[in-house]
């Protein structure tokens, strides 16, 4: 054997021996985002969504209670999509500001829909109006903050989808008031996605 050879056969040894004590590399996947990658995070809402609902009729001998259950588990969903906001991937965080801002505009909707007993005397009927349309509007300007935020992130679509429900409240007088009284056209975007 000559030294070209030796030389061949080393290196062929050598490249064999290097491939024969790597594994092969898994395919790398990109880590999923948006909705799919919380799924029990997006479970938890839509839970939500259907668990606690409130009369629309005062009617309800216990509606405080319903109220502050629904508010209890609406805290702790509020929570969990306020750390998912601060997730490294984009799509992620602007996927769970935007459902922060639903799950906000989800209460103050449902509470400003509430009705009253209609047996009450006009001026309670009023009285109880008023107190729980300024409880809802309470929560209008964190719904508008988490959607400010979701846009900026700049991800489809949930840029998109917090600006058409930042955009019903442009050029009014009153933003928080505008919100409440299109609580009919936000229903769509309650929806799973």
């Amino acid at each position: 054997m000559n030294l070209k050879s030796l030389v061949a056969t080393t290196a062929l040894t050598l490249t064999l021996t290097a491939c024969a004590s790597t594994p092969p590399q898994p395919e790398q996947t990109p880590p999923p985002s948006g909705p799919e990658a919380l799924p029990e995070l997006e479970a938890s809402y839509q839970a939500y969504l259907q668990k606690h609902q409130l009369p629309i009729r005062g009617e309800s001998h216990n509606l405080q209670q319903l109220i502050q259950e629904k508010f209890s588990a609406f805290e702790k969903l509020r929570d969990k999509y306020r750390d998912a906001t601060r997730d490294g991937r984009p799509t992620v965080s602007g996927y769970a500001a935007y459902r922060l801002g639903q799950l906000y505009l989800n209460l103050a909707c449902e509470v400003v829909r509430i009705e009253p007993n209609p047996e009450i005397d006009p001026e309670d009927q009023q009285y109880f109006r008023d107190a729980l349309r300024t409880q809802a509007t309470g929560f209008v300007a964190p719904a508008e903050a988490a959607f400010d935020l979701a846009f900026e992130k700049n991800i489809q679509p949930w840029d998109t989808r917090a600006f058409e429900i930042l955009s019903i409240t442009a050029s009014q007088p009153d933003p928080n008031e505008a919100l409440l009284q299109n609580c009919s056209i936000l229903d769509s975007h309650w929806k799973p996605i």
